[in-house]
């Protein structure tokens, strides 16, 4: 089971909820918008825990480099049992950071 937050000032909640859906790695267990924020920035947040067969986390982690590129994301927030991340966009030449809660709702 893995936890992701995906923000939603440039996405829309029917094609984040559509797109796990059809994926089918993927299973969505569970579905809710909170308020969350990006650097400092109120934005409001899916948050989604997924089911999936993969076992590699390498693969969870590439899966997700292409999400967040068709998510139009800098970066997307993942927490599993094995790991806690944010996974950027392969598209993002920023500087990077670490996962810290105050990423995670």
């Amino acid at each position: 089971m893995i936890t992701v937050n995906i923000g939603l000032n440039n996405n829309a909640v029917e094609n984040i909820y559509q797109y796990f859906m059809e994926h089918k790695g993927y299973k969505v267990v569970s579905f809710k918008i909170e308020d969350g924020a990006y650097n400092g920035v109120p934005e409001p947040t899916a948050v989604l825990e997924l089911s999936t067969d993969y076992k590699l986390a390498s693969k969870i982690i590439a899966d997700f480099e292409k999400i967040g590129t068709v998510m139009t994301q800098t970066c997307i927030a993942i927490s599993s049992d094995e790991f806690d991340m944010l996974v950027y966009s392969p598209n993002f030449s920023g500087q990077k950071q670490k996962f810290n809660n105050k990423y995670f709702i």
